[in-house]
């Protein structure tokens, strides 16, 4: 199976691949017009896939097993992301690599596994599971580039219905304890900040509304009630 390795040269680290096991040899992955193997692990991934087109051999890029391919993309870093995003992606990569198997091959992933690996992520928020598969979608975007997968392949896209990203409100689930109520209430008596309509909110759990009937939104009520 082609393979990539480097070789120290000037102080960097210069990729080679070795294609022997389909008919090729060893070879410096030089970028066009450059005289010198390239440094950036990226850029010898999209090198070696062309020499390989040319012995007419298979596409298979860094490989097609989700957990070499999960490092090649992370060390490739090919959306130039923070450090700090690399190491969530490593985190939510991982968990897939966990889930799927680490000989799972990339192509035999389908959108009915994703859902079941879904469930097995249900226990974290909307938005971390729609994060994780971010990550995998951003995966399989980089192995399309590499041929490593045919062209549009990305299970992610077949999903019906993906988790949302918006946070519910939860202000219908806030309310006062008895104790921060009353401390609330005799901050308002003492202030003398309308103090009976404070009381009136907490005591009838009305609507603003049927609160403060005819009272403009523009008096200064608007804004210390809004809360409520």
């Amino acid at each position: 199976m082609p393979k990539l390795y480097t070789r120290n040269q000037g102080g960097k680290s210069r990729y080679y691949a070795d294609l022997r096991d389909i008919g090729g040899g060893q070879v410096a992955l030089k970028p066009p017009g450059s005289s010198r193997a390239t440094s950036d692990k990226g850029e010898a991934a999209q090198l070696m896939a062309g020499k390989i087109r040319e012995l007419g051999g298979v596409l298979v890029g860094p490989g097609t097993r989700l957990s070499e391919f999960v490092e090649e993309f992370l060390a490739a870093n090919p959306g130039g992301v923070t450090e700090k995003w690399l190491n969530e992606s490593a985190l939510r990569l991982g968990r897939a690599v966990g889930f799927f198997g680490t000989d799972r091959d990339l192509k035999t992933i389908r959108p009915r596994d994703l859902r079941q690996w879904l469930d097995k992520l249900s226990h974290l928020s909307a938005s971390n599971q729609r994060h994780h598969l971010h990550a995998l979608s951003s995966l399989y975007r980089y192995a399309q580039e590499l041929e490593v997968v045919p062209l549009g392949y990305n299970p992610v896209g077949g999903l019906f219905k993906k988790p949302s990203a918006v946070k519910k409100s939860q202000r219908t689930d806030e309310f006062f304890e008895i104790d921060d109520a009353a401390r609330f209430l005799d901050a308002a008596r003492r202030l003398d900040l309308y103090y009976e309509v404070i009381g009136t909110y907490l005591l009838t759990g009305g609507r603003r509304k049927e609160i403060l009937g005819p009272w403009s939104a523009k008096t200064p009520s608007a804004w210390i009630l809004g809360a409520f």
